[in-house]
């Protein structure tokens, strides 16, 4: 008697529920023994070749390539039977002629008229990793209620602490200044630091600092600064050179990955004003930079009137899901955030 065994989709770390099932290695009917590489999965955006857990032949594979299932979920079925060759049956030596068509009036066709000739591209896949992206992307999409809000930033003080530290051999980007802005600011609004379910907040005392990185060749990926919370501006700073240091020479695992609480992505580098970042679920909200760029800016004079001077200034954006709390309570957020970057003395986090 065949004693048929379950193989289930495993837990591949801490705050992981569900897993992608990218390729099969093995088919049915095939036999597999145990330790085997038998499936790639990807989770939280890392791809993992996973080995089979017991020896037999797979009987059905349950969960098809591109699917997203949770842990646990049974994917395949082995038995205990080794996989035959199948018998061919005898190849015949020869094959009877086919009849002489019978003569009779031909029949005119007309002739039918050339395809009209249409341009071929040259077709891409996508990545296992690239499809996982895409597919938490559109699902982002699906389940939060995405909102926007955007306010512009003075960064006058952020740069003479950044002057400041170019003096000292150490550049700073305008992020780490964001990030700090923004683990300060969470503190009169933890709504901001959770995790959105349906039925409601999973609120979170560290700030565990997601930091969106593109990633040649991979796509963008989202790195974890643990505890952010604690560390000051210059140990902020190096965090976030090391972690995303790492994604970039390929360390891809859960460790690294997994369990952001909030995130902040920087593409103001390419120059842009205004954007819409998805949030990366199940995270609450998600804070843009956009391009920092000298602006012509009133600003009020000594006697009472108005004096037009130059200014560097730039655009926070912050994409937040509407479930989790009202616009007042997300805009007030941001305006602290925008306060915090605007109004600091940073050059005093630098002594």
């Amino acid at each position: 008697m065949v004693t048929v065994r379950e193989i289930r989709m495993p837990l591949m770390g801490e705050m992981i529920s569900e897993g992608t099932l990218v390729r099969w290695l093995r088919g049915v009917g095939d036999f597999v023994a145990e330790g085997e590489p038998l499936f790639d999965v990807s989770t939280e955006k890392v791809e993992t070749e996973v080995v089979s857990p017991i020896s037999g032949t797979l009987s059905s594979l349950l969960v098809a390539e591109g699917e997203t299932v949770p842990i646990g979920t049974v994917i395949a079925e082995v038995d205990g039977e080794v996989a035959e060759p199948p018998v061919l049956g005898p190849v015949p030596t020869s094959v009877a002629p086919l009849p002489e068509p019978v003569a009779g009036p031909r029949a005119s066709t007309p002739e039918a008229p050339s395809p009209t000739p249409t341009s071929v591209g040259d077709y891409h896949p996508f990545t296992p990793i690239r499809r996982v992206i895409g597919q938490r992307l559109t699902r982002s999409l699906a389940t939060a209620a995405h909102t926007l809000a955007v306010m512009e930033v003075d960064y006058e003080r952020v740069e003479v602490a950044r002057r400041a530290a170019s003096t000292d051999g150490e550049r700073l980007t305008y992020l780490p200044f964001v990030g700090r802005a923004i683990i300060d600011a969470i503190v009169d609004f933890p709504m901001v630091n959770a995790h959105v379910s349906d039925d409601g907040l999973e609120l979170f005392g560290d700030v565990d600092l997601g930091i969106a990185v593109d990633v040649e060749s991979v796509g963008l990926l989202v790195p974890v600064v643990r505890a952010a919370n604690a560390l000051r501006l210059r140990a902020l700073a190096h965090r976030v050179t090391e972690v995303s240091a790492r994604v970039r020479a390929g360390e891809l695992s859960n460790e690294l990955l997994a369990g952001g609480t909030i995130t902040l992505t920087n593409p103001g580098g390419t120059g842009t004003v205004c954007g819409r970042p998805i949030i990366n679920i199940p995270q609450a909200a998600i804070v843009e930079l956009d391009g920092v760029r000298p602006t012509v800016v009133p600003v009020p004079g000594a006697d009472g009137g108005t004096t037009i001077c130059v200014r560097r200034r730039g655009n926070l954006s912050l994409s937040y899901d509407h479930r989790a709390f009202d616009g007042l309570y997300a805009c007030s957020f941001l305006r602290r955030v925008v306060d915090i970057v605007s109004e600091r003395e940073w050059i005093d986090e630098l002594s």
